[in-house]
């Protein structure tokens, strides 16, 4: 064994002529991101859950002319939709851990890692992207969507008729 079949780097031009231990850099990066993405799911998530349960009161009007107070945070859809995104998160979590667990052991092997060892951690690290990249983006678009107040439409002080969007 060479010297620099035991050091942990980028990838040569040829990687037919680099040991299966020196490839799992680039697996290690892109591990690495997927952490960083699961890190700023989880933190979406708990900022939200935060902003649903200090929301002040609002007085909402309801049908039989009475008001009541409603939280968000008693709200059942809402809670409904919360949890759906935890268990995502929570499944983005669980597949990125057993990447990073697999990983390790393939780096505590060292040169003595087989080609199909690493092959397997590869589609490990694949499938870690994957779940966590779809979860982050699913998360982050629905929780925008939920705490985001709509907004309201201004018409201008002046009534005439400018452009082609607005009716006359």
């Amino acid at each position: 064994m060479s010297r620099a079949d035991h050091v942990l780097c980028a990838l040569p031009r040829d990687e037919h002529t680099t040991s299966p231990f020196t490839a799992l850099a680039p697996l290690a990066l892109r591990l690495l991101l997927a952490h960083v993405a699961l890190g700023l799911t989880e933190g979406a998530l708990t900022e939200a859950r935060d902003i649903s349960r200090t929301t002040p009161p609002v007085p909402a009007a309801t049908p039989m002319g009475g008001a009541y107070v409603e939280r968000p945070s008693d709200d059942p859809y809402l809670l409904l939709s919360y949890g759906e995104l935890a268990i995502g998160t929570h499944t983005a979590a669980t597949v990125v851990e057993h990447a990073t667990q697999e990983l390790a052991d393939a780096v505590a092997l060292g040169p003595e890692l087989r080609v199909d060892h690493h092959a397997d951690v590869a589609v490990l690290v694949s499938a870690a992207e994957a779940v966590t990249g779809r979860t982050a983006v699913d998360t982050t678009t629905r929780l925008l969507q939920r705490t985001t107040a709509p907004t309201t439409r201004t018409e201008p002080e002046d009534s005439t008729c400018s452009g082609a969007t607005r009716a006359c």
